[in-house]
């Protein structure tokens, strides 16, 4: 059976992606699940925090050609990963192929760099799909070329979102690129829910939050995951020590609302 595909995405930085698309990778890997991480995000906080700084072949290698997606495959200790680099950077600002939609076309930065095709991470992954129950692509903070070629290539978005309320504003652009993206390339496209990260229970403000979000969820189309990612240091210390939270503290109460998380998402993906 071919590796279910899933996009951790929302277009500004701060909002749990990396931290997220490294938690569950690693979760799943550790209850026997063959998992592939792909750092898409210029940034290579994944790819830092999986321990790898200086790797020989990365994502931007495999987009340019100059090697399959199984060459720049590295072994982490539950997931296995395909980095990044700085010159993803290139390609996340390049102008995509003239045969792109306006409604998709618009939502890109017009900077003339080179022409990229919009399915190139979908060709790409073809070759493994087989080889993973899961594959998760951590994308760049925005709407440019990498985010769309990741929703392209998944099967599922998985929104993350700080409790706070400018983060609304990027739901509701990110909801009108899915759409654009299911209308112009991936048909079979689904939103898998929105995730709250770096809830403060004892506030009052991460509650408003979510009844805003649940408020709006016919209009949006967006479902709320029940599990809320609570704000802890241990993510922090985490990254620092370029481990997983599983491995670094396994019985922190942040890894376990991943925990409760990871089968709330498989549930809901039937993963």
């Amino acid at each position: 059976m071919s590796a279910k595909v899933i996009t951790v995405i929302l277009q500004k930085g701060g909002s749990g992606k990396s931290s997220t698309s490294q938690a569950i990778s690693a979760i799943y890997g550790s209850q026997g699940k063959r998992v592939l991480l792909i750092d898409l995000d210029p940034q290579r906080n994944t790819s830092y925090a999986s321990g790898i700084t200086n790797p020989d072949k990365t994502i931007t290698d495999v987009l340019y050609g100059e090697c399959t997606a199984q060459d720049a495959i590295v072994s982490c200790t539950y997931y296995d990963l395909i980095p990044s680099d700085r010159y993803l950077s290139n390609i996340q600002s390049a102008l995509v192929d003239t045969s792109v939609p306006d409604s998709v076309r618009n939502s890109i930065s017009a900077a003339e760099f080179e022409i990229v095709s919009m399915t190139l991470l979908k060709k790409s992954l073809k070759s493994i799909l087989d080889s993973y129950d899961l594959i998760v692509i951590d994308s760049a903070p925005s709407l440019g070329n990498l985010a769309f070629m990741a929703l392209v290539a998944s099967d599922y978005a998985l929104v993350t979102a700080e409790a706070a309320v400018y983060s609304l504003v990027g739901l509701h652009d990110l909801a009108k690129t899915v759409q654009a993206v299911k209308a112009s390339y991936n048909p079979s496209l689904e939103v898998a829910g929105v995730l709250l990260c770096r809830v403060n229970a004892r506030t009052t403000l991460s509650k408003d939050i979510k009844e805003i979000i649940l408020s709006h969820k016919e209009d949006m189309g967006l479902h709320l995951f029940e599990t809320q990612i609570r704000n802890s240091v241990e993510i922090s210390k985490a990254q620092m020590a370029m481990m997983s939270l599983i491995e670094f503290a396994p019985k922190a109460k942040v890894t376990q609302d991943y925990m409760d998380f990871c089968a709330e998402l498989a549930e809901r993906i039937k993963l």
